[in-house]
């Protein structure tokens, strides 16, 4: 099986190639039971955080949006370096609304948020991913991987995702 079989990866926004700050798409999950986020940080000679935050909505234009829901389930693969470091293992972080980056500098931090559908509650079904602004020696990215669609057998295959 192959992970666009029960899957659909959708870029949260912009790459941002220094200081700018990442405000994801407002992703639906109506046709999917979950939700993963995934934020990459490849941090230069530069140890100012940046905050990782979600939002929830009603509609994908962030109608009755309410912002900084509760992330219980995120995972951290911090100083990593491509080609030279071991560690694969995520580490489990604890519940929050915010999570702050890490500051060590010239390495890459990698980042994931797994939200179950139910978690948003009664009447939301969309999700926004936000990077808060960083460093001009930083690159920032951020993705959407949507899983477990609810109606793939009906449709003939997986739910085309909407967003904004």
């Amino acid at each position: 099986m192959f992970l666009t079989e029960n899957s659909k990866l959708v870029l949260a926004g912009a790459i941002s190639l220094g200081s700018g700050a990442i405000t994801g798409d407002w992703i639906s999950l109506k046709g999917y039971g979950a939700c993963r986020c995934h934020v990459i940080l490849t941090r230069g000679a530069d140890s100012t955080a940046a905050a990782i935050t979600l939002d929830k909505a009603k509609t994908v234009a962030g109608g009755d949006e309410s912002a900084g829901m509760t992330i219980k389930n995120w995972y951290s693969l911090t100083d990593y370096v491509p080609g030279t470091s071991t560690a694969t293992d995520l580490t489990k972080g604890t519940a929050a609304t915010s999570i702050s980056t890490d500051t060590s500098q010239s390495v890459t931090h990698y980042y994931v948020l797994d939200v179950d559908a139910s978690e948003l509650g009664e009447g939301y079904d969309c999700l926004q991913v936000n990077l808060a602004a960083s460093n001009a020696a930083n690159y920032q990215v951020a993705f959407y991987e949507l899983y477990n669609p609810r109606y793939a057998e009906d449709a003939g295959g997986v739910v085309e995702p909407i967003d904004n």
